[in-house]
């Protein structure tokens, strides 16, 4: 599988009509791709810590055809806004397939 990118939140496609094909993914997925070099545009430091990496500032706009990584906390870990210490446990993967 080849990944365009691996965000923390799902965005909806540019171009319509479009659709998004969501799944449950794993964390090594979201490993393999980094060690596969996909760019991140992971802005949470406690989720960047985990992949090793520092956060990044940088959008990603998804394109039809494209497939990406969500990597986001579970809801009820922690209140919108504030930083926290995740563990892969605290966080959903999301394969999301843009059609």
């Amino acid at each position: 599988m080849i990944y365009r990118a691996i965000v923390n939140t799902l965005i909806p496609p540019v171009d319509y009509p479009a659709s998004l094909l969501i799944n449950r993914s794993d964390w090594g997925q979201v490993l393999w791709a980094i060690k596969q070099g996909v760019p991140h545009y992971i802005r949470h430091s406690g989720t960047a810590k985990l992949l090793g990496v520092e956060p990044q500032d940088g959008f990603y706009t998804p394109q039809v055809g494209d497939v990406y990584l969500v990597v986001r906390l579970k809801p009820g870990i922690a209140p919108r806004g504030v930083e926290v210490e995740a563990s892969p446990d605290d966080l959903e993967v999301l394969k999301v397939e843009v059609l």
